[in-house]
């Protein structure tokens, strides 16, 4: 079984990834997270098609008898006008045997913490142009 963490921007995904998810791969040997070749992969779907050789080698190690753990927040666009190309093109590369993680935030802490982040970048800006 195949389980993807769709790490949403702001929403813990870098902390899951450093301190809980490499965890779960340590307390059960039969999970494999974040395999480079298939991370790799995902994320190269999301910007151009996988070649016939690239799909049929996400296929095997998918299928090689390990349950796969992928967690990246390149998975999903930051950008909500491509939420659902993103979550088409996820569903069309791993499909619909999956299993799906997807952590939200309360939208005023979401966008208080974004807008931080552009001012933390010297991106200077109004909360009301924000």
């Amino acid at each position: 079984m195949t389980t993807v963490h769709i790490g949403l921007g702001k929403c813990a995904s870098s902390s899951l990834q450093k301190y809980v998810f490499p965890e779960l791969e340590k307390l059960n040997k039969n999970i494999e997270f974040n395999n480079k070749v298939l991370k790799s992969l995902a994320l190269k779907n999301l910007v151009e098609p996988l070649s016939y050789s690239e799909r049929k080698e996400f296929k095997e190690i998918i299928n090689n008898g390990k349950n796969h753990f992928i967690s990246h927040e390149s998975l999903i666009s930051w950008n909500t006008a491509y939420i659902e190309e993103f979550a088409d093109l996820n569903l069309e590369l791993f499909g619909k045997e999956v299993n799906i993680i997807i952590i939200i935030r309360d939208p005023l802490s979401y966008y208080t913490s974004i807008y931080q982040q552009v001012i933390q970048e010297g991106n200077i800006i109004s909360p009301s142009d924000f």
